[in-house]
């Protein structure tokens, strides 16, 4: 395989070079750092009833500009970028999936830490029931938007297609439509917002027409899930092929990325829109650490069984060594870093920031609008000395270590935990996990949709026609 990158542009980095450290999140990063690459019901039903013209006007006054949008979610937020409900979901500390580790057999820190992502990484991926209503709530909106537009496919990609989605997450369509290329953009957002609102399958509904890529953000009715609709923008579509296959050559990817994303977004540091980092940005970010890891590349570790020791050099790195101000990620063949500067792509007032290359397209950067790059690696290395220090006193000192396991949620936590010192799920995820549940077995979507009920679900009774008025 020839290699992707220009002479000029690679950079060769020593693994025996541990770097410095980062600054902190109040200073810019140091611009001359090295890198070192080892180091997850029936009352989620809509409510029916509202007379059509009331459900226009509804749709007319939520349908906002992305610039006020944007505002006003940014007004709800402190100086650290987090809303109230973000720092309140980001102290929970409940652990469900620490029971299902047989912590008696784990022989020191390190397979602790491994047995248990690997347990947080079982509990956290979807059930069948939660996956099932997400794929009948997509045929649901793709039913509603055909019938309008004929020629219409609708498709989901991103997260939902590789199901590396968490509990909460969004689903991302693309709506593939001949006759809407040659309409105004805007006005077809609007139209399928209408359409979307008319079918009663949208509440919260928002066209963001001014963004690189419009879209229509509205919460379904069905499950409250967030959904994103895009038209004629299939490149997500490419992106979740080419990251199954990386979810198929490399089993460990899944565990690390789903705990890193869950961190991150219990922080509220996993949106973009907010200068977060997004879950294919995180994606790339894995891929290319497990390429550079020097005893992968040596076959000297199975990355597969030692979960616990990639996650804490994943960590250590990203937060502490890598060399942001001068280099950028690429993944394409063996993968590698390239210069910043030479690319044409180091910003000197932010030199901080992380440029991470499109493997779909090496002149796209996908990480430029993580503009809180400072408080991810702050989260990342934070992370790191937590563990770091909770599996120290595990080996040295009992009683220390149950001091450092101790916080105001013990009665959630369970003390042999060391996940749990970083992370945690909220009451509202476990809340709206057992809704989702709720909703299949209801077998409300099977029936809107003329399929059967599920096992041991009678189908929902119709609802009573309406009275007719005498003539």
């Amino acid at each position: 395989m020839s290699n992707p990158f220009g002479a000029e542009d690679f950079i060769p980095f020593d693994f025996d070079d541990p770097g410095p450290s980062t600054s902190t999140h109040n200073s810019p990063p140091p611009s001359n750092q090295t890198t070192n690459p080892n180091s997850r019901s029936n009352s989620l039903c809509p409510r029916d009833g509202t007379p059509s013209n009331i459900r226009r006007n509804q749709a007319r006054d939520s349908v906002s500009s992305r610039a006020a949008g944007k505002k006003r979610k940014l007004d709800d937020r402190d100086d650290d970028g987090r809303s109230k409900k973000e720092k309140v979901q980001a102290r929970s500390r409940h652990t469900p999936w620490a029971s299902d580790v047989d912590w008696e057999k784990c022989r020191n820190g390190a397979e602790m830490l491994h047995r248990e992502i690997m347990a947080f990484d079982r509990w956290l991926a979807p059930t069948r029931p939660e996956h099932e209503v997400r794929v009948m709530v997509i045929e649901l909106i793709r039913k509603a938007i055909t019938a309008q537009w004929r020629d219409a496919k609708v498709f989901s990609f991103g997260s939902q297609e590789t199901r590396l989605y968490l509990p909460q997450g969004d689903i991302d369509l693309v709506v593939v439509s001949d006759a809407m290329e040659y309409q105004r953009r805007e006005g077809v957002l609007r139209n399928m917002a209408a359409c979307l609102r008319r079918n009663n399958l949208a509440t919260d509904v928002t066209v963001i027409a001014r963004a690189k890529v419009p879209i229509v953000k509205f919460v379904c009715t069905y499950g409250k899930l967030k959904v994103d609709i895009s038209v004629n923008q299939t490149n997500g579509l490419e992106a979740a092929r080419f990251v199954n296959g990386w979810l198929d050559k490399m089993i460990c990817m899944r565990p690390l990325v789903m705990t890193t994303k869950h961190l991150l977004a219990q922080r509220g540091m996993s949106e973009v829109f907010s200068g977060g980092l997004g879950s294919y940005s995180v994606i790339i970010l894995v891929i290319s650490f497990l390429q550079l890891h020097p005893k992968i590349q040596r076959g000297e570790i199975d990355p597969n069984r030692n979960l616990g020791v990639l996650f804490l050099e994943f960590l250590e790195l990203y937060g502490k060594y890598f060399g942001y101000d001068n280099c950028g990620i690429s993944i394409r063949g063996k993968g590698g870093y390239f210069s910043k500067a030479r690319r044409g792509w180091k910003d000197e007032r932010k030199p901080f920031m992380l440029c991470l290359e499109d493997p779909q397209d090496p002149t796209n950067d996908i990480s430029k609008g993580s503009y809180s790059i400072i408080n991810v690696r702050s989260t990342l290395g934070g992370a790191f000395d937590i563990l770091t220090a909770a599996i120290c006193e595990r080996a040295n000192d009992e009683r220390a270590r149950n001091e450092i396991l101790n916080d105001s949620n013990t009665e959630e936590k369970d003390p042999n935990s060391l996940l749990g010192t970083i992370l945690g799920v909220s009451k509202s995820m476990v809340r709206q996990r057992k809704d989702m549940e709720d909703l299949y077995h209801s077998g409300v979507l099977q029936y809107k949709l003329g399929r059967p009920a599920p096992p041991s679900s009678p189908p929902p009774a119709r609802s009573p026609p309406p009275a007719q008025t005498p003539r």
